[in-house]
């Protein structure tokens, strides 16, 4: 599916929403099975034996809600993107998660390490 490198769309979705491992594991699992809701406290358990931490299961699941990449009704938890470009963005990271993890890790550690992006965003206003 993919060439060489990951389409700009991927790197800049893994930069804005996924900029961790921790981060497209949680993603890629809501997102195989989009139908299904979870608890806080079944996330938890799930992600715990993966060796997420609890604060990280929480910082992830509020990031993703307030992207519009999960859903949060009566304290259970489901995958739902909000607009078409993020479920492409979402099924392209999928298929990278499946295909070519090695390079997907990369693309993570490479786009945490760009300098000159870091500084840029510094100066960024953010929606709160």
């Amino acid at each position: 599916m993919f060439p060489d490198q990951f389409p700009e769309m991927l790197s800049e979705f893994i930069r804005r929403y996924a900029p961790s491992l921790s981060a497209v594991e949680m993603l890629v699992f809501f997102a195989g099975k989009p139908g299904s809701m979870w608890t806080f406290e079944e996330l938890i358990g799930n992600f715990k034996t993966r060796g997420f931490s609890e604060a990280v299961v929480s910082e992830h699941l509020k990031q993703f809600c307030q992207a519009g990449l999960l859903r949060e009704d009566a304290g259970r938890f489901s995958y739902r993107a909000e607009n078409a470009q993020l479920a492409e963005a979402v099924e392209l990271l999928v298929a990278a998660f499946n295909e070519r993890p090695v390079t997907l890790i990369r693309t993570i550690y490479a786009l945490a390490d760009d300098p000159l992006r870091s500084f840029s965003d510094a100066f960024r206003f953010k929606k709160e």
